[in-house]
């Protein structure tokens, strides 16, 4: 047998520069992942999710990207490439952590919180919200009907047209659409501008509290209000501010509002109104159809029906195969002015040459444009464009007397709601 060998005892390897890195480098990014995770569940609390559950928020957020100077003014600067590796006041330091390295570019979420109730319709409730980050208000209306789907189809009507009228452009006297959204549980909302001065029906009771008929200014300007955010939805047109209309590059067929009332013109407020008079802004376009589709069936209030509306709706049309055209919004906008005037509601259907107004608007031209609007027959009425709009130049020149002779009316007039 040959000698027996003792087992050599394994000797232990001396550390080298590289493992000393090594290991230096795995705790940096030990203590990154851990410093990740930390963010990500502090996140997680301030938006309310829960790790075990996830609940979607139905709230529409928008993420704008903070702008490029301030992520690199964030970003920490190394002058020397070595600095990270050698210098420990740069891996530990608060000075410069790695939350500085790893963390992207700052974003701010902006939130809106719910004020009060604004409305309530048989389509849904209209709340105005607030922005956390510019504390602008805005109005958001959230429908009672769930979406038929998660997809564009999926939204409501309303939506789906103001998108349309959007693209065409945006018109001081057409309420404007900012966004809307579908919740995983397929809840339906959107987010519109702010109209600050109630509706005009609330307008024209506010006129009876105070004792008054509509001001002579007041309502030379619904007319030429009214008229103009109609000639925008009807065929693409705006005031050109010379006395003519100019159509809009991207027009691309009209709309008819369908419902056209007092409680569906809403009125703004601010710094910009012409004459301290508030804006008329036309809104709910919850029943809007194309010109180049008229409706084959009624939709609208019945009491601002037009006649040949009230006839559909009772199954008597005027004449088979008649339709609801753009015509159906001349009535509707005779009918608001005439309430406007009077405090009073036009019998449907009835013989306009019967049609006085006001003593003090007798001067200004309504009754004979009212006669025309208040036509039973629809091809008796004419169109914004045949005849309507030469009527609101004049009807601008008389406002413009109207203030010159009396100023601007008095702040107490109008509310805010």
């Amino acid at each position: 047998m040959g000698a027996r060998q003792t087992p050599q005892k394994k000797r232990k390897r001396t550390p080298s520069l590289s493992d000393a890195i090594a290991k230096k480098l795995k705790e940096r990014r030990d203590a990154s992942l851990q410093l990740l995770g930390a963010n990500v569940r502090r996140r997680k609390a301030e938006h309310e999710v829960s790790a075990g559950s996830l609940r979607f928020n139905p709230r529409k957020v928008k993420v704008e990207e903070a702008p490029k100077e301030t992520a690199i003014a964030k970003a920490p600067v190394l002058q020397d490439p070595s600095a990270l590796r050698s210098s420990p006041k740069a891996a530990h330091s608060d000075e410069s952590s790695a939350e500085d390295v790893i963390r992207p570019p700052a974003t701010e979420i902006e939130t809106y919180e719910e004020l009060r109730l604004l409305g309530d319709s048989s389509y849904g409730r209209v709340y105005l919200i607030q922005s956390n980050k510019t504390h602008q208000l805005f109005a958001t209306k959230k429908f009672k009907d769930k979406a038929k789907s998660l997809s564009e189809s999926g939204f409501p009507r309303e939506v789906r047209m103001l998108r349309a009228i959007q693209h065409v452009g945006t018109h001081v006297n057409v309420v404007r659409f900012h966004e809307a959204a579908i919740s995983c549980s397929g809840d339906v909302s959107m987010r519109l501008e702010y109209c600050n001065g109630g509706d005009l029906h609330g307008q024209v009771r506010r006129f009876r509290e105070m004792g008054i008929r509509a001001p002579v200014q007041f309502a030379l300007h619904a007319f030429i209000q009214l008229c103009e955010g109609l000639a925008f939805l009807h065929a693409g047109l705006r005031y050109d501010g010379e006395g003519g209309y100019q159509v809009e590059a991207r027009f691309d067929g009209g709309y008819v509002h369908n419902d056209l009332k007092p409680e569906n013109v809403f009125l703004r407020r601010g710094p910009r109104n012409e004459y301290g008079l508030p804006d008329l802004v036309l809104g709910d376009f919850s029943h809007t159809s194309p010109v180049s589709k008229p409706c084959k069936y009624v939709v609208g209030t019945p009491r601002w029906f037009s006649p040949e509306a009230r006839a559909m709706y009772h199954g008597q049309p005027q004449f088979p195969g008649q339709l609801i055209t753009y015509k159906h919004d001349i009535y509707g906008l005779g009918l608001t002015l005439y309430n406007l005037l009077w405090d009073a509601y036009w019998p449907i259907g009835c013989d306009p040459r019967r049609l006085r107004v006001p003593e003090e608007h007798r001067d200004l031209g309504f009754e004979m444009v009212l006669q025309l609007m208040l036509q039973p027959f629809p091809f008796r009425r004419p169109g914004l464009t045949e005849g309507v709009l030469n009527l609101v130049e004049s009807a601008r020149e008389l406002r413009q007397e109207a203030f010159e002779m009396e100023g601007s009316l008095a702040e107490k007039m109008w509310k805010t709601v």
